[in-house]
């Protein structure tokens, strides 16, 4: 009888497990996990906070899930070491697990770093552990210095601004995501930061930070400004296991190295979701990507060896605002690259890259209408010619009539959902954007209309 091992209850881990047992009826799996709840919505610990839910409110599964699924769950479990030769995972507890496969679905986590002084106290949001220290922090303060500009750094200046904080965004770089955004996108993000109060700082970080009275602190920046805060906190976006990877042998650059079956340089040992570092596409947060990678991961252990081939892409909200990123969109002055703008304005945009007449990525901002048909052509790599594009670019720019209906909020990506107004609670809905499936258990219809998922 086969031991499977993972670490990680996040949409990898859970989905990988699943997978394992749909397959194998009798193998013992067991889920290692350092957090106190079973699988929960992390995107929505911000909403969580803000209407006052309890992180019970959250889980996408219940203990009694896994006890059906004959699955071993461990919560509140750290593990100490791995050991490929012996083919064990220890805890921090002293306790052993021997494994056949281990599946590696840690996640990477923001990290606040300071050089300055120890006894700083900072916040970063990531999972239900941080809402306690952020809860504690709120209370009395006037303001805070966020570093960098990771997207949970941006739930976490949400969630400020939302309790009357003042927030002053330090970022490295001289504009917004120059890795992931063009010129204008990233434009489109600053103006919605500078609307909702967030002031940017760019080009900048934090130098040193010096401890006034009570709670208060003077933070230097490195272009030598004081912003006065009681609160410090973001960070950049790391792999906080990557001590216990490297003595283990594995080989990590910001994530874990897998191939392209998702197997690490141990054999036996294989690594999915945010964690996962395939082929040189870098190691990113991605809900729907995690859940795509738990199934082949969990695939491979079984021994089935499946590829993963993916259209990299991020969907996420940035106060309220729709993002949808797919494949390669900032070009900016490589060759054989040529641009199609379809809609742009002040808080829409949408764009198709194409490389040798074939599509390799979009942008769409404010407005995904025409995401589907743009990730269809990128995954085919189908040639199009000026004729095709011209066409292609009016389909996209068609309007849809207005419908009078309902949205749900998708809990995972928070991109709105339409729906019919007959739709009843019971019903299973699959989000276009993210693909996660929601069943509608209770619903709150308020007067414009706008189903929340409870």
């Amino acid at each position: 009888m086969a031991n499977y091992i993972i670490i990680g209850n996040g949409p990898a881990g859970t989905k990988a497990g699943l997978t394992i047992r749909e397959r194998e009826k009798d193998s013992n799996i067991t889920i290692i996990s350092g957090e106190d709840f079973p699988f929960y919505y992390r995107p929505q610990l911000v909403e969580s906070l803000l209407r006052r839910r309890s992180i019970e409110r959250l889980l996408v599964e219940q203990k009694e899930f896994y006890k059906e699924n004959r699955i071993e769950l461990l919560l509140n479990s750290r593990v100490s070491a791995i050991r490929p030769d012996s083919r064990k995972v220890i805890l921090e507890n002293g306790q052993e697990f021997s494994y056949d496969r281990l599946l590696l679905a840690t996640g990477l986590y923001p990290y606040f770093r300071s050089d300055s002084q120890e006894g700083i106290e900072s916040i970063v949001l990531k999972t239900a552990e941080d809402l306690e220290q952020i809860k504690a922090q709120i209370k009395g303060a006037n303001a805070a210095v966020l570093e960098g500009d990771y997207p949970f750094n941006l739930e976490l200046a949400r969630l400020l601004i939302e309790k009357e904080v003042d927030v002053f965004l330090l970022i490295k770089h001289k504009r917004l995501w120059p890795e992931m955004l063009d010129k204008k996108a990233s434009k489109i993000v600053a103006k919605i930061l500078k609307e909702k109060g967030v002031e940017v700082f760019y080009n900048t970080n934090i130098k040193e930070i010096k401890k006034g009275k009570g709670r208060t602190k003077d933070i230097i920046t490195s272009e030598g400004e004081v912003i006065r805060c009681e609160i410090v906190g973001g960070g950049d976006c790391i792999n906080p296991n990557e001590a216990l990877f490297k003595e283990a042998g594995l080989q990590t650059k910001k994530g874990l190295a897998v191939d392209s079956k998702l197997q690490t340089n141990i054999e036996g040992i294989f690594s999915a979701g945010d964690v996962a570092e395939i082929k040189g596409l870098e190691a990113f947060f991605g809900w729907q990507r995690a859940l795509k990678q738990g199934e082949v991961a969990g695939r491979g252990m079984l021994g089935e060896g499946i590829e993963y081939n993916e259209v990299p892409g991020i969907n996420l909200q940035i106060f309220g605002n729709d993002f949808v990123l797919i494949g390669d969109i900032n070009p900016e002055s490589r060759e054989g690259y040529e641009e199609l703008i379809l809609e742009t304005s002040d808080k829409i945009y949408k764009k198709l890259v194409f490389k040798d007449n074939k599509a390799v990525g979009s942008i769409f901002i404010g407005d995904i209408k025409g995401k589907e048909l743009a990730t269809d052509l990128i995954r085919e790599a189908k040639e199009l010619n000026a004729a095709e594009r011209s066409l292609l670019k009016r389909q996209l720019e068609e309007k849809e009539e207005e419908t009078t209906s309902l949205d749900l909020l998708c809990p995972v990506c928070k991109v709105s959902i339409n729906l019919k107004l007959d739709t009843e609670v019971g019903t299973r809905v699959i989000c276009d954007v993210c693909g996660v499936e929601l069943e509608l258990k209770k619903t709150e219809v308020s007067l414009v209309k706008r189903l929340v998922v409870a």
